[in-house]
């Protein structure tokens, strides 16, 4: 879904050597749709070692965190992806992070 509305999307991950991987693929899907896509890699520090301790609730909140000060720095994006499957819990704290940003910006998919 990212590829195909194109503009720029922020890819969140909280194990480093994903980002790269994720930019690279996601780069080669729009060129391969004749899409422009600026995709904005952000590293979620200290996530994997909470959800590795159990603390699901913890890590959930830092990727949260993380989201708003991506859409901070970049506020230019259009959609924000969680980069793995591990993170994918974490989808309705962020979908409530951003729910006051998304209120103005109806353009913002998470």
């Amino acid at each position: 879904e990212i590829v195909s509305r194109g503009g720029t999307a922020g890819v969140l991950s909280m194990f480093r050597p994903t980002l790269d991987s994720i930019v690279q693929e996601l780069n080669q899907m729009a060129s391969a749709e004749s899409k422009s896509l600026r995709v904005v890699p952000y590293f979620v520090e200290g996530a994997l070692e909470e959800l590795q301790r159990g603390e699901d609730a913890r890590c959930g909140e830092l990727i949260a965190n993380a989201t708003l000060r991506l859409l901070d720095d970049e506020p230019h994006i259009s959609s924000i992806a969680l980069a793995m499957f591990s993170m994918a819990f974490a989808r309705p704290q962020v979908t409530t992070a951003v729910a006051h940003l998304a209120a103005h910006r109806p353009d913002l998919k998470i």
